[in-house]
């Protein structure tokens, strides 16, 4: 009997570009747009058939911040580069990767454990693909065409956006006012707001006297008595503000701070 398909999801990154957030909880566990950035995979995993070794690429403006892969004339990988300085190839690894036979991938992954090497200070999955690309294990590559990059705050917010597009729609909420597209998670509090478009709350959250904008507020955050927007508050955090009331007459200038 031929062994189950086995998915392997790697998210050890520490995820600083995502601070104060990924201080207390992993990136993974954010969320965006209703829901962890975790979820979105593990909901994909069942419906996937894995039948050859390929990992997903994409074309990025900026390959620095990311994996990278140079092609041989053939169509398979030759070099994989963990975030490199000057990047020879604007073919970013997405995190998509199918191995029919993982044991040559293993075997290099405890090799560089085994002898400690690093690539800016951690074991990277990368350098054990290119590793065992060396030792002549065969890799190919498929374009990805839905990649949404979730490795900092801004890049975090347009995902949230892009994908609360797709999803469309926003609850009723008695008392407050709600612009599509919003996601009001399971147990949130609402009372007397402005909320949208783009903004996902998360189960928990309490959200009072407040206009929020293009923003994500996760579980059990408390937003009162403020105007945010393009803003992350992290789980059980609380953000209180105040409004102005003010009587300016003609050719006033006010500024409030």
């Amino acid at each position: 009997m031929s062994a189950s398909p086995l998915a392997i999801i790697p998210v050890a990154g520490v995820g600083t570009r995502l601070r104060p957030h990924t201080h207390t909880l992993p990136k993974v566990l954010l969320h965006v747009a209703g829901k962890p950035i975790l979820a979105y995979i593990l909901d994909e995993l069942p419906g996937l058939g894995i039948s050859r070794a390929v990992l997903g690429v994409r074309e990025v403006k900026d390959p620095q911040r990311f994996g990278i892969v140079e092609m041989d004339g053939d169509g398979r990988v030759k070099r994989l580069v963990e975030k490199p300085e000057k990047p020879a190839s604007n073919l970013a690894i997405t995190g998509v990767y199918y191995f029919t036979h993982a044991g040559g991938l293993m075997a290099a992954l405890q090799e560089l454990q085994k002898q400690n090497v690093r690539t800016k200070g951690e074991f990277q999955l990368t350098d054990a693909m290119q590793r065992w690309i060396e030792q002549g294990g065969t890799l190919t590559t498929f374009p990805v065409s839905g990649w949404y990059d979730c490795g900092k705050t801004e890049t975090l917010l347009e995902t949230n956006r892009v994908l609360l597009d797709k999803r469309g729609g926003a609850p009723a909420v008695p008392g407050s006012v709600i612009h599509a597209p919003v996601v009001i998670g399971a147990g949130a509090v609402i009372e007397n707001c402005i909320l949208g478009p783009h903004v996902s709350v998360a189960a928990g959250a309490r959200l009072k006297n407040a206009v929020v904008r293009d923003s994500i507020i996760n579980e059990s955050a408390t937003v009162e008595d403020v105007l945010i927007e393009g803003s992350v508050v992290g789980g059980s955090a609380l953000v209180r503000g105040g409004f102005k009331r003010v009587n300016v007459g003609e050719s006033s200038e006010v500024r409030i701070t």
